[in-house]
């Protein structure tokens, strides 16, 4: 499929990749597993909302699960009606929704490090601190 792009306007030379049932079907399959994706964080997020600083993350896991499930939406209605202004929102849900992930993954990453490291500073405190300690 050729693609000329400029700033204001996407214009396909082959329109004919989008009439196909592949693209549909794959298109349908994608947005059904967006929907479980969204379901079932969208549960999640609320579970972790039942504490105070489970919130913090549920809050916002929440909302980007209804941006994914908006998501799955369009692209079920771009496959019907050929708009692409909604395969462009499609998509824009779908990025903002990676992109949440992407942060919530960097900050898992950094609170293992931070983890390990508290360990094993509190696991070298107690094995230097043993022979000053007397059991007698």
């Amino acid at each position: 499929m050729d693609v000329n792009a400029s700033e204001d306007q996407i214009t396909l030379q082959n329109i004919s990749v989008l009439q196909g049932e592949l693209l549909s079907d794959t298109v349908s399959n994608m947005a059904s597993d967006m929907k479980f994706y969204a379901i079932f964080y969208l549960i999640v997020g609320i579970f972790y909302c039942f504490t105070i600083f489970g919130a913090l993350y549920g809050i916002p896991l929440i909302i980007y699960c209804i941006k994914l499930k908006d998501s799955a939406d369009q692209y079920r209605e771009f496959v019907r009606d050929k708009d692409f202004t909604l395969l462009l929102e499609a998509m824009e849900n779908q990025r903002k929704f990676f992109f949440f992930n992407k942060i919530v993954i960097i900050i898992g990453i950094l609170f293992t490090l931070l983890y390990v490291l508290l360990i094993f500073w509190f696991g070298s405190a107690l094995f230097f601190d043993m022979p000053s300690r007397s059991f007698a």
